[in-house]
């Protein structure tokens, strides 16, 4: 009796191995698409190459007959986009990675299949999404080039507002750098000796030969521009060439109040 009921069990369990195998069958992750646990690793890659993170969430394996799907095949036709990840409501722990990372664009996502989220690739900007009506009435390729026109754009504002915010916060370091004091040629940075040092500091003089570093202890080291690997000299001789003629600039401007009308 006790053997039976092992081997009835066995048999259950196989047809229930068989059963979650075809109801996966069809779908085979096309090559350049990426799992939901592989989500780190396309941050730092989309990162390197600056392109933006699809994720595609489905609703594989669930039985669901109410939901249109996204076709394996279909995935591909995000990749004009970015780097695509797809999280499957079936995948080990996909759901949970995915619903605070698209909180912002759909709070509901572990309810919400198919749905595509484009993120930056740092994963904490909403760029864009796709909702299931849309997918349904377009359809997967069609929402894709869609998409794509939408997140260049988007990519593009971004972009100008960063170079903005970056331009306003160096124009205000600069002014308070001035007003104290302390208002450097180079920032405090990192530079690299052609020996293989490394060491933070910033450039507070330079006569076109030597450096005069500020350390971040205080300390006031100079350093021939020679001992310094290539891109550093060229940062260095480039900002200076550049405080050059900001001095040159605010002299100039300071000439021409003083000089009488007429």
């Amino acid at each position: 009796m006790v053997l039976r009921r092992i081997l009835n069990y066995s048999a259950l369990s196989a047809c229930l191995l068989a059963i979650g195998t075809l109801a996966h069958a069809n779908w085979k992750i096309p090559k350049g698409i990426f799992r939901m646990d592989e989500i780190t690793y396309v941050s730092d890659e989309a990162r390197m190459e600056r392109e933006p993170i699809v994720i595609v969430a489905i609703n594989t394996g669930t039985g669901d007959s109410t939901k249109i799907s996204v076709s394996s095949d279909s995935l591909v036709a995000f990749e004009s986009i970015g780097k695509v990840v797809m999280a499957s409501r079936r995948g080990k722990g996909d759901m949970e990675t995915l619903k605070p990372l698209v909180a912002g664009l759909n709070p509901k996502a572990d309810e919400t299949f198919p749905h595509v989220y484009i993120l930056s690739s740092d994963l904490k900007t909403p760029i864009a999404q796709a909702t299931y009506e849309e997918l349904k009435e377009e359809g997967p390729t069609e929402v894709a080039a869609r998409l794509e026109k939408e997140v260049k754009r988007t990519l593009y504002e971004l972009s100008e507002r960063q170079k903005e915010e970056k331009r306003l916060a160096e124009e205000k370091a600069k002014a308070e750098a001035k007003a104290t004091g302390t208002y450097f040629i180079v920032p405090l940075q990192a530079w690299k000796t052609n020996q293989g040092q490394v060491f933070s500091g910033a450039v507070s003089a330079f006569d076109g030969e030597t450096v005069t570093f500020t350390l971040p202890d205080g300390r006031e080291p100079q350093m021939p521009l020679s001992r310094l690997v290539e891109s550093d000299k060229i940062t260095i001789r480039a900002h200076a060439a550049q405080r050059a003629a900001e001095e040159e600039a605010e002299k100039k401007a300071a000439a021409a109040k003083e000089a009488p009308a007429g």
